[in-house]
């Protein structure tokens, strides 16, 4: 599960940046706790291919369970295939520990803005 909160759907989202290479990096306990593990480390084999690299810019739409319900590129890294495996992955694997609060108290669904680097090589 993530440390990092959703935000209030009102308020002002802070981008958070994960870089995705061919190296495969596991965490020790296999868990995905922080936002570079939500997307796999394995380029998709086109994209690999055919040499595709790019930066894409999503923001998710976090239900008060703590998981992704819609992705949306509000960047395309212009790439259809990156952006795709960008936003397949981030709904199967990203999870929040606490979802958005509202300033009454009450948990509400929020949006988590974020910003994946396909690269190849180190």
């Amino acid at each position: 599960m993530s440390h990092v909160a959703p935000k209030n759907r009102d308020s002002e989202s802070q981008i958070v940046e994960t870089e995705v290479t061919i190296q495969n990096e596991e965490s020790e306990d296999g868990e995905k706790k922080r936002p570079s593990t939500w997307v796999t480390s394995n380029y998709p084999s086109r994209a690999l291919e055919e040499k595709m690299e790019g930066v894409v810019t999503y923001k998710l739409l976090v239900g008060i369970d703590g998981r992704a319900k819609e992705c949306t590129i509000l960047e395309s890294s212009g790439h259809e295939i990156l952006d795709r495996h960008a936003c397949a992955n981030l709904i199967a694997n990203s999870r929040f520990s606490r979802p958005a609060i509202d300033d009454e108290g009450n948990f509400i669904e929020g949006d988590f803005v974020g910003r994946i680097r396909y690269k190849i090589g180190g």
